[in-house]
């Protein structure tokens, strides 16, 4: 369609630390809608991967597919990979972004989907999305943003590391995430 054709696709190779492990973590900070953006953040894009996004700070607005969804502090939500989108009018944005293919990880998908908050998160709300419901997304208690970085962090040096466990302790780290998350 035409918002794909003026849109740059990204590959999940680009991002991943490990060769065939399709997990990354990418931090983006401190933008301003001056500022322009780092890397894609601000220029429309899709991919062959999952991004959760988690707003640390700050505020902008999220176009997905064509559509504008005003964000904030402590809003996680999940674009899928087909989905076009980018940010605009950012102030003071800091996020982090998960990126991660479900299909190519050990994940217990079947255990997960008995777990209504993951259910919401993952698969009814992007589904489901629109401006106006957009408030059914997952929102953090500002105290537990701290908690979740630190997490996100975690994962992000873990993957950084590339040693003998970096695979297996990164699959626990985000089954963690991904659980903290479901728990809200």
């Amino acid at each position: 369609d035409m918002m794909k054709n003026s849109a740059i696709q990204l590959h999940g190779s680009a991002f991943f630390p490990i060769a065939d492990f399709p997990v990354a973590v990418v931090p983006s900070g401190n933008q301003d809608e001056n500022f322009g953006g780092e890397g894609y953040t601000c220029i429309p894009h899709f991919h062959d991967y999952h991004e959760l996004v988690m707003i640390v700070s700050g505020s902008g607005v999220q176009n997905i597919d064509g559509r504008d969804y005003t964000v904030k502090a402590g809003d996680v939500f999940l674009i899928g990979g087909s989905s076009v989108h980018c940010f605009r009018a950012v102030r003071a944005l800091r996020l982090y972004n998960i990126l991660f293919d479900p299909d190519r990880l050990p994940l217990p998908l079947a255990q997960f989907r008995k777990i209504h908050g993951y259910e919401m998160i993952f698969r009814t709300e992007p589904q489901t999305r629109t401006p106006r419901n957009f408030r059914n997304h997952l929102r953090l208690e500002s105290r537990r943003i701290p908690e979740l970085v630190k997490l996100v962090e975690g994962l992000r040096e873990t993957l950084a590391r590339n040693d003998e466990f970096s695979e297996a302790e990164s699959i626990g780290l985000l089954i963690r995430i991904i659980l903290d998350l479901a728990r809200q």
